[in-house]
């Protein structure tokens, strides 16, 4: 398992290699929130292509409860994307973005690392847009106050 972190896009890629059981998922997802460069709230990617699934039917909602019980170390309102590519790996990410759907996190799975990288990074511009507005309403207000006049 592998940890590569983006602080200026608020983005941390897990590359997972060999055998996906829902006790290596736990421990990942330890490992993560205890990180030194993890940040609660912080936009990920896991992905999952070079890994062998060993999940049980029940494991993605012992997962998503797992999250959810640690939801102030992970934060909330971020993006999940799952890369993922071969069938075994889709259908697990599937069934966990399914059981997932009430935790507050917008997830996706994509069959290719770079448009799950592509649509985090369009979140991260999203994400600024209203405080950009925000500032040009300001400024605008303030060329046009009855101050100047």
């Amino acid at each position: 398992m592998q940890f590569s972190f983006n602080q200026r896009a608020s983005l941390v890629t897990v590359t997972v290699h060999g055998e996906l059981t829902l006790e290596t998922m736990k421990g990942a997802f330890a490992r993560l929130v205890n990180h030194p460069e993890f940040e609660p709230g912080m936009n990920a990617i896991w992905d999952l292509r070079q890994t062998t699934i060993n999940i049980r039917p029940g494991d993605p909602s012992k997962l998503a409860e797992y999250v959810r019980t640690r939801r102030s170390s992970r934060g909330s309102r971020y993006r999940l994307a799952m890369v993922a590519q071969t069938s075994e790996q889709w259908s697990m990410a599937r069934t966990y973005q399914l059981v997932s759907a009430p935790l507050p996190f917008e997830f996706r799975i994509f069959r290719d690392e770079k448009a799950a990288r592509e649509w985090q990074l369009a979140g991260s511009r999203e994400s600024t847009e209203p405080a950009q507005v925000i500032t040009a309403i300001r400024q605008l207000g303030q060329v046009f106050s009855p101050q100047g006049v």
